[in-house]
C-alpha cells in the first residue's frame, strides 16, 4: 500500500481552497507535507490507501520559512489514531548521489498516487537548507509529496518547480522534517493559522 497521501485543505464553510500531496510518517498517522498545501485552511481531509480518508485534524511541528509542517491523521469524527497505515522509510539526501535515479510520487490534477521518475542533477544550498534539484516533475498538486531514492526511502520532499525553468524542479532534503517530529504542538489548524498570521505581523511591524 501507498503511504502517499492526497490532501485537500478546506475554509471553515467546508469548500476546498487547496489541494496537495504528503506522506505518511507512522503506522498510527504521523503525516508530513508543505506548510503552503495548508496555508490559510481551517480543516483538511487526507486520503490515502485506497481510498480511506482521515481528517487532519492537528498540526505536530512545523518550519514555516522551509514550507514544512507534521499533523496528525485520525478517523473522521473522532481523536482516534488510525493503526496499521503504511510509511515511508525516512532517509537522508545523503542516500542518494548526483546521477542517479529519484521517484517522485504525488496527487497532480487529484490523479493520486502518480509516479514521475528523474534523476538527482545537483544538491545545492539555500539559507543553510539542502535542496534537491531533481529531473522528475513537480507539477501542481505533487507538491508536498515524496522524492524516494532508488531503494524506496524518501530522501527529499516535493516542494517547487521553477516556472520559467524546464526540468528545474526541487525538493527539500528529508533530514529537514526530523527537528518537527519533536516538537509536538498538539494545536488544531486553524488555531495553527492565527498563530502564523500572527507572528508574521509581528515580523513586519
Amino acid at each position: 500500500d501507498s503511504a502517499v497521501l492526497t490532501i485537500v485543505s478546506m475554509n471553515r464553510k467546508g469548500t476546498p481552497i487547496a489541494q496537495g500531496s504528503g506522506f505518511i510518517l507512522t503506522a498510527d498517522g504521523l503525516g508530513g507535507t508543505n506548510y503552503h498545501v495548508l496555508k490559510g485552511a481551517a480543516q483538511a481531509l487526507a486520503e490515502c490507501c485506497n481510498g480511506r480518508k482521515f481528517s487532519v485534524s492537528t498540526i505536530e511541528g512545523s518550519d514555516v520559512d522551509h514550507d514544512l509542517i507534521v499533523f496528525q491523521l485520525f478517523e473522521i469524527g473522532s481523536r482516534v489514531k488510525p493503526t496499521n497505515l503504511p510509511h515511508v522509510a525516512l532517509g537522508s539526501w545523503k542516500d542518494v548521489a548526483v546521477g542517479e535515479k529519484v521517484i517522485a510520487v504525488g496527487s497532480p490534477e487529484g490523479l493520486t498516487n502518480t509516479i514521475s521518475d528523474g534523476i538527482l542533477s545537483a544538491v545545492r544550498e539555500a539559507d543553510s537548507v539542502r535542496y534537491l534539484q531533481i529531473t522528475a516533475p513537480i507539477s501542481p498538486g505533487s507538491s508536498g509529496g515524496p522524492v524516494l531514492n532508488a531503494a524506496g526511502k524518501m530522501v527529499g520532499i516535493a516542494t517547487f518547480q521553477l516556472e520559467e525553468g524546464q526540468n528545474l524542479n526541487f525538493a527539500i532534503a528529508a533530514d529537514n522534517i526530523l527537528p518537527l517530529l519533536d516538537q509536538h504542538l498538539e494545536i488544531s489548524i486553524a488555531d495553527f493559522q492565527v498563530g502564523v498570521r500572527k507572528v508574521q505581523r509581528e515580523q513586519r511591524a
